[in-house]
């Protein structure tokens, strides 16, 4: 399905359901309202960093604005953004010009998609557990346990099989068991 420079949409209004017709202002909209934080929570457990974590959500609605027409599912339309905003980070990432050792940050910069849930003390180890999960184990919990997304949405999101989301789910999951119980 191809959208061209409107949509129309179904919004519920009163008990029944009105039809709008947006434009592409009006959903990009829509969807800075509804998924920044989320949005922004993903990058930040990819880049590890909150300020880069905010430019790469940022080019990620800049591309998902020109890309609209490529938008397959429009009533989800969250597992395209993170996909979108995956490959920014991802992208972003190998053409960094400077690195900057994780160690030499000051404490408390490297924010995680985490920390809104986990702001209590007797969370930080698992917070600090899930961020040294390597991407390909943490991303799909993130996703998975955070962010809300089935493993169907993962699997396309992150382009892996249903299969291949599970086991990582589930050995990411054995990671933070064994961290976890060595840590106590």
């Amino acid at each position: 399905m191809a959208f061209c420079d409107a949509w129309l949409c179904f919004f519920p209004h009163k008990g029944r359901e009105v039809r709008r017709v947006l434009d592409k202002e009006d959903i990009l909209h829509a969807w800075l309202t509804q998924y920044s934080g989320q949005l922004l929570r993903v990058a930040s457990s990819i880049v590890k960093d909150k300020a880069l974590a905010e430019d790469r959500v940022q080019e990620a609605f800049i591309k998902a604005y020109y890309s609209i027409d490529q938008l397959l599912d429009s009533g989800n339309p969250f597992p395209w953004l993170v996909r979108i905003l995956v490959n920014q980070c991802h992208s972003s990432m190998r053409r960094k010009v400077q690195e900057v050792a994780v160690a030499s940050l000051p404490e408390g910069s490297v924010e995680s998609a985490e920390d809104a849930f986990l702001c209590s003390s007797q969370w930080a180890s698992i917070r600090l557990a899930i961020a040294d999960l390597p991407d390909h184990y943490r991303l799909p919990i993130v996703l998975f346990h955070f962010e809300g997304l089935t493993i169907r949405e993962i699997s396309e999101t992150l382009r892996l099989s249903p299969q291949t989301v599970k086991t990582r789910l589930c050995r990411g999951r054995d990671r933070l068991k064994a961290a976890l119980f060595v840590q106590d």
